[in-house]
């Protein structure tokens, strides 16, 4: 019994040292951390210049010496640049809807479902509101389509702006919507290959998605840009930048894409096709009643992440001379009134880029607790 109390107390004792430790630790880290923060806290907020639009408010009107903190000003004074690049400001609410309205049907269908799954509206209600997969792309898709031509005006008897002057958070928002969207057919039709038993495609189609996914975005954009024209036959029209990086950002998509749909029809049993074939499905009826369903229900959350790594890789197109919103952040400061004040538009850039993301995040979060809660359904029960 005395080694038995002896034992017990040099347990405690350890314990309690532990504790003691980790409490040490865990103080000399906020320390660390206030210290290294406090600085930055100077420099962002109290130190800094906040509520102008001119450069003057960033100089000491004394001695005309640039402040030690943040100047604010330059982003306000370019906060259409940064949304909408260099768009007429007589026509921004153009960039605006085409900015917001592709993410519209997403965004509801997020809205109908968790207020369906709350039970606060009827059954029959619950049936309309619901949207399917296939009724949010198809809606997406008119929406993307909608917001190119309304950016150019032409069909709506608008003035026409030229795609050089479409940039900023808009063009983020719209390349990485358009990227997704029509990557997704060609995407599925790839997996369908992968998956199939057709050796030879299978191949071909294997060693294309290596190829594609073995090499940097960023070269085929420069390889889209530069060598793509001198491979379209002579006299044939050569389309401008925006449209070959939109083609490029799209192939590289449907890349990923496919594998991301590829582990989706692996991952469905042999025996859901199977039950198809054995109630008189053809393999065509068992595709897209019985296992696409299934898949494009596993692989909603894959999708979100695969759109949020395509909203940071859209920033990419700056390097071949697109003003997306990293472009206009950095072509901001250098203008000649606005130099050395290079740091606080990309804060603000990041800022959005942030905003999109986490955004996007909790749309995953949500869909992947939906997966969980969501029950195995039949197949006239499919969406």
């Amino acid at each position: 019994m005395a080694q038995l109390k002896n034992k017990s107390k040099t347990n405690q004792f350890n314990t309690t040292t532990e504790k003691s430790r980790f409490l040490i630790v865990k103080s000399l880290i906020f320390v660390t951390l206030v210290f290294l923060m406090l600085p930055i806290f100077k420099w962002t907020f109290t130190n800094a210049s906040w509520w102008s639009l001119s450069s003057e408010s960033c100089h000491n009107t004394v001695t005309d010496v640039k402040i030690t903190g943040a100047c604010w000003p330059v982003v306000w004074a370019h906060a259409n640049l940064l949304l909408t690049g260099r768009y007429p400001e007589s026509q921004i609410w153009r960039p605006l809807i085409a900015m917001i309205l592709p993410l519209t049907p997403l965004l509801i269908s997020l809205l109908f479902n968790s207020y369906s799954s709350k039970e606060k509206i009827s059954q029959n209600i619950r049936k309309y509101l619901r949207f399917n997969f296939l009724t949010i792309y198809s809606i997406t898709l008119i929406f993307l389509i909608f917001s190119v031509l309304l950016l150019d005006g032409a069909l709506f008897n608008l003035n026409i702006i030229p795609s050089p002057d479409w940039g900023g958070f808009s063009l983020t928002l719209l390349l990485s919507t358009a990227g997704v969207i029509l990557a997704l057919p060609l995407a599925l039709g790839i997996a369908l290959i992968r998956v199939s038993s057709y050796q030879i495609l299978n191949k071909i189609f294997h060693a294309f998605v290596l190829l594609v996914r073995g090499v940097p975005l960023v070269s085929l954009l420069f390889i889209g840009q530069y060598l793509l024209p001198f491979a379209l036959p002579s006299g044939a029209a050569i389309p401008n930048a925006l449209f070959r990086a939109g083609i490029i950002i799209c192939v590289f998509q449907a890349a990923s894409l496919s594998e991301v749909l590829r582990s989706g029809f692996l991952a469905i049993p042999q025996s859901q096709w199977e039950g198809a074939f054995a109630l008189g499905m053809s393999r065509f009826q068992s595709l897209k009643f019985i296992i696409l369903p299934q898949v494009l229900q596993l692989i909603r959350v894959p999708l979100i992440n695969s759109f949020i790594g395509l909203v940071k890789d859209t920033a990419l197109i700056t390097l071949i001379g697109i003003n997306d919103l990293l472009g206009i952040a950095r072509l901001i400061s250098t203008q000649p009134q606005w130099l050395g004040w290079d740091l606080e538009p990309l804060i603000a850039a990041a800022m959005l880029y942030g905003t999109v993301v986490y955004f996007l995040n909790r749309i995953s979060k949500t869909l992947d607790t939906s997966n969980n809660k969501l029950p195995h359904l039949l197949p006239e029960q499919m969406p």
